[in-house]
């Protein structure tokens, strides 16, 4: 038997209560199963993010997590425990690069890099990120280092010796 939780109407079935529940309540079927089943409060993801999850229906409830966010549970991604499943991918992302049916940040649309022609002042996603590595001493640093490696061994060759920052070039040379 199921009790109606805004009025005393009982129902044999929980589709009939639902349909009770919409028509002479004007509320959702989302709003009964939170009434009968969650104590008032609506579920949130179990993964502890505390995300909004997806209603299902009246009988099946809400899902557990948001989607994606299984996997961030110990025991519930398969995928970091399988090393031969993370080899094969690491070795088939390397073939698509070498033959070009791999194309990592591509616009489909232009075939060029995501970023061609942006700017810090016209896209708000670099100037994010411009923020934030000026904002990590640690990060900068790192790319500073790195840029230096990459100018001794060549990897970066600059146009002219002017091109170099100030200071840099007695320590390359």
């Amino acid at each position: 038997m199921f009790t109606c939780p805004t009025c005393p109407n009982e129902y044999d079935k929980l589709i009939s209560l639902s349909l009770h529940f919409r028509k002479s309540h004007k509320k959702t079927a989302k709003d009964l199963y939170i009434a009968l089943y969650c104590n008032g409060a609506e579920p949130t993801c179990k993964c502890g993010c505390g995300g909004v999850v997806k209603f299902l229906d009246t009988t099946r409830g809400f899902s557990e997590y948001v989607w994606g966010h299984a996997a961030k549970v110990p025991g519930k991604n398969n995928w970091g425990n399988n090393a031969k499943a993370k080899e094969k991918s690491l070795e088939t992302r390397r073939d698509m690069l070498e033959d070009g049916t791999w194309k990592p940040f591509t616009s489909n649309e232009t075939g060029e890099h995501w970023n061609t022609g942006l700017t810090k002042d016209t896209d708000s996603r670099l100037l994010q990120m411009s923020e934030r590595i000026k904002a990590n001493p640690e990060e900068v640093r790192k790319r500073s280092e790195r840029m230096i490696q990459n100018w001794k061994t060549g990897v970066f060759v600059p146009l002219k010796k002017e091109d170099i920052p100030s200071g840099l070039v007695e320590y390359l040379l």
